[in-house]
């Protein structure tokens, strides 16, 4: 399964599944996976690079591994 994963100052992180390479097409065809409810605003995230763990970046200067 192909997924991404988004952050914001709303404090939620959500999960989405993509089908094929990210274009016009695929970008249609996202689907919303899950969401998290967080403790602070998000700025950033990225994956581990196996894909295992992925981290979050606050806006108060700490992060989190998922």
């Amino acid at each position: 399964m192909n997924i991404f994963v988004s952050v914001g100052t709303d404090k939620f992180l959500r999960i989405y599944s993509y089908a094929g390479i990210l274009s016009e097409e695929a970008i249609d065809k996202k689907c919303l996976i899950n969401t998290i409810e967080l403790t602070h605003p998000a700025k950033s995230c990225d994956f581990s690079p196996e894909g295992k763990y992925f981290a979050v970046g606050y806006e108060k200067g700490v992060f989190e591994v998922f």
